[in-house]
């Protein structure tokens, strides 16, 4: 009986509450509007909408103003360190269809981000990108959607959320939550569709495809012009025309309107006989759970909560975020190490359980619980420092281990070779035999050349060698022609 008790006493001061529900946040920070919604994961994983607040401002600028009222209004929702996810209007954003010549995730990536400053006029050290992958070609093509942001947007969030402590969030592209929102209410389609959600100051339309985001667009619009709806339906054209041309992918099935027909009656007939297809108003809120104070804010004409409600439907996988590459890492790191403390933390108390039953002796089950408390303080200890320690050794074995690849020796030479050298001809084999082939004016030039590849980091392991240079004339003038060999050492 008084081992019963001791167990009990035991097991009722380390066991955390259950807790009925997992409460996160979800806002948007536009030109006029500042949204928030409280969500919560039930005990069955389904997820509800709780309650709203709309700050409306015309000095969203000034990021002290912004701040201030985001934090007012997370205080007035009872937020208490939850999750925060954030939806970055598609005005703040450009997206591209690329296709990138890999199949190869590393290499996708690197090769997406330096393509990056084709479509922004910015360094690529000035922009984040993240991207969807949509499929590979039979040519071994990568076809992605590649979203783009300029850091200093990204960062004025970051601040923000430091500002008000907030160290838990998440930040994506508002298109993603349109995606979410229609595939998920509409689990039974498996076809394309061209959404169109339109706020009080701002529309955006995205088309998607079986979970698939592939184009997007974001224009101003107000509904309180004349003919706005005209003006919709022409953007609605110029959106379906560029994706075609684009992507070279199949004609969207169905248009359809984010809310309710009393609304946009009229610009579904006058869309359905511009384009030709089916057009579908749709009221989302029908088919979700929202309590009636909420239900009249999201179903009233004030403005549109589609992309917000879509972000809290379901989780979004990390390499999507728009988030700056080091904290992406820091937020991957950090799920890492919960789990493992959470296996350390579960296999223990399945030691203090089994010691606890074959133990006789008072005495000795207290000095033995004792004991496997500090074990387990110790283990928590060395379990924080197993990823870190973990990820230092691969990146210590990767460095010395990893050849350099032809996109690595690509970039090198575009940053390395002089202005007067023309490379005509260049090969990398499995081998590690590296040629380079090209003509310059003065003979000088090539051996520039040649210092600088062993100069070069990546060209360090090589024995770089010029295999011949020659005259030879040309329309130009006389030209050197030249060869240089590189051969791993």
């Amino acid at each position: 009986m008084l081992y019963k008790i001791i167990k009990d006493k035991f097991f009722r001061a380390n066991r955390k509450p259950i807790r009925k529900v997992d409460i996160f946040f979800i806002c948007q920070l536009s030109e006029t509007k500042l949204r928030v919604i409280k969500c919560a994961h039930t005990i069955a994983r389904r997820v509800e909408f709780l309650e709203a607040k709309t700050q409306e401002s015309s000095a969203l600028a000034d990021k002290e103003t912004l701040s201030f009222n985001l934090g007012r209004i997370l205080k007035e929702l009872d937020f208490r360190g939850n999750l925060l996810i954030a939806s970055l209007p598609r005005a703040q954003a450009t997206c591209r269809y690329l296709k990138i010549p890999s199949k190869i995730p590393v290499e996708v990536d690197q090769i997406a981000s330096l393509q990056a400053p084709r479509y922004l006029p910015y360094q690529a050290n000035e922009l984040i990108t993240a991207y969807q992958p949509i499929l590979i070609d039979k040519d071994g093509y990568t076809h992605i959607n590649l979203f783009i942001a300029h850091r200093d947007i990204i960062e004025d969030y970051i601040k923000i959320f430091k500002k008000l402590n907030v160290k838990n969030y998440s930040l994506f592209l508002s298109s993603i939550g349109l995606l979410n929102l229609y595939y998920t209410v509409n689990p039974q389609i498996n076809s394309s569709a061209i959404l169109i959600d339109i706020d009080t100051d701002q529309a955006e339309i995205a088309i998607v495809d079986k979970d698939n985001f592939f184009f997007s667009r974001s224009f101003k619009v107000s509904r309180n012009l004349p003919g706005w709806e005209n003006i919709i339906a022409g953007e609605i054209s110029k959106t379906r025309n560029a994706y075609l041309k684009d992507t070279s992918y199949k004609d969207a099935e169905k248009i359809v309107i984010f809310g309710s027909p009393d609304n946009f009656q009229g610009l579904s007939e006058i869309v359905k006989q511009q384009t030709i297809i089916p057009v579908e108003v749709f009221p989302y809120w029908q088919r979700l759970s929202f309590p009636q104070a909420l239900l009249n804010q999201v179903s009233g004409p004030s403005g549109s909560y589609a992309n917000l409600v879509g972000l809290g439907l379901k989780s979004i996988p990390e390499s999507l975020s728009l988030l700056p590459p080091g904290i992406r890492s820091q937020k991957r790191n950090s799920i890492k190490a919960r789990e493992k403390l959470r296996m350390v933390y579960f296999l223990s108390c399945i030691v203090i359980i089994f010691a606890l039953g074959i133990l006789k002796n008072i005495d000795n089950k207290a000095r033995f619980l004792g004991y496997i408390k500090a074990e387990l303080s110790n283990v928590e200890k060395d379990a924080r420092s197993i990823g870190e320690l973990q990820e230092r050794i691969e990146f210590v074995e990767k460095s010395h281990q990893k050849k350099p690849s032809a996109l690595d020796i690509l970039y090198e030479l575009h940053q390395i070779i002089p202005a007067e050298v023309v490379l005509t001809s260049f090969s990398y084999d499995d081998s590690g035999q590296i040629v380079l082939r090209g003509q310059t004016p003065q003979m000088n030039n090539v051996f520039e050349f040649v210092t600088q590849l062993e100069k070069s980091a990546v060209f360090r392991g090589f024995e770089i060698k010029v295999k011949y240079a020659s005259n030879k004339k040309s329309t130009l003038g006389e030209l050197i022609d030249f060869e240089i060999g590189g051969a791993k050492k």
